[in-house]
């Protein structure tokens, strides 16, 4: 194993013949327990799913691609805490808009140079909201709460 570092994946929507797919995905990557799975298989949205012991480093886009490919009707936010000397990235993915990834905080907080944000003053207010993830927030922040169950036809 190369680099460890730790983090997790919140989900904000996902269709109910997606949960499956989504606790494959939860499972293999180790934040959540084939043993403990829940009946009827039920998502937490807006839960931050992780794990105590340390995950690969770059894991948090490798699970987006993973998400997106397999589970494309699903927004959610996976990151992935700074190591060593490296900060840590987090992704975003809403349906529609599609990835947003940046560098990010221990908390997942996504972080912008000086010279990055003075540059995007001189674009659009449409672009440099894209640049700060403005409309990933603002679509996520829209989704309710909750948890999906399984749909029978999945």
């Amino acid at each position: 194993m190369g680099t460890s570092t730790s983090g997790f994946v919140t989900f904000h929507a996902c269709p109910p013949h997606r949960v499956r797919r989504v606790f494959d995905l939860l499972e293999e990557y180790g934040f959540a327990d084939p043993d403990d799975r829940p009946s009827p298989l039920a998502l937490d949205l807006d839960e931050k799913y992780g794990k105590e012991e340390p995950l690969e480093a770059g894991y948090a886009v490798r699970l987006a691609n993973e998400l997106v490919d397999g589970a494309p009707e699903v927004a959610f936010t996976a990151y992935e805490e700074p190591y060593e000397d490296q900060l840590g990235t987090t992704c975003s993915y809403v349906p529609g808009l599609g990835k947003f990834t940046t560098p990010c905080d221990n908390y997942g907080r996504a972080l912008f140079g000086r010279d990055e944000v003075l540059a995007w003053l001189a674009l659009p207010a449409e672009q440099r909201a894209a640049k700060l993830g403005m409309p990933w927030d603002a679509a996520i922040a829209a989704m309710p709460a909750g948890s999906v169950e399984e749909s029978a036809d999945a």
